[in-house]
């Protein structure tokens, strides 16, 4: 049940001017949310591939550990997480697990896509 059908059915079917917008406004903040949160989860997602780029021909050891340290994208894919887990914080305190758990699989779709545009990685239907 959506928060205005509740405010509706305790005030007999009329919801007040004030109870319309605070709905609204929540729709704003959640869209909002999701937006934020796809497009950082994404974001963090192409940030640890460049990372990982940035790695390629160093064997794991020292070496590899000093290269990961020195590398921005690492840290910019680090920060996301930290940021994005704070974000699906607060879209769970408005959401149901099972809506959220759902909505975030939008990031199938744009983490390849992101691949796509920036690493010039190939689609098709027999990867997806």
């Amino acid at each position: 049940m959506s928060d205005a059908s509740g405010i509706e059915r305790r005030l007999g079917g009329k919801i007040p001017e004030t109870a319309s917008a605070a709905t609204a406004s929540t729709i704003r903040r959640d869209i909002g949310l999701w937006g934020l949160f796809l497009a950082l989860d994404s974001g963090t997602q192409i940030a640890f591939k460049a990372g990982g780029n940035a790695l390629n021909g160093v064997d794991f050891g020292i070496a590899w550990f000093d290269r990961f340290l020195a590398t921005p994208a690492v840290w910019a894919g680090l920060a996301g997480y930290v940021i994005a887990f704070v974000l699906w914080i607060a879209i769970l305190q408005g959401s149901e697990l099972t809506r959220a758990f759902t909505l975030q699989g939008a990031t199938f779709v744009t983490v390849p896509l992101g691949g796509w545009l920036f690493f010039g990685e190939q689609i098709s239907l027999a990867r997806a």
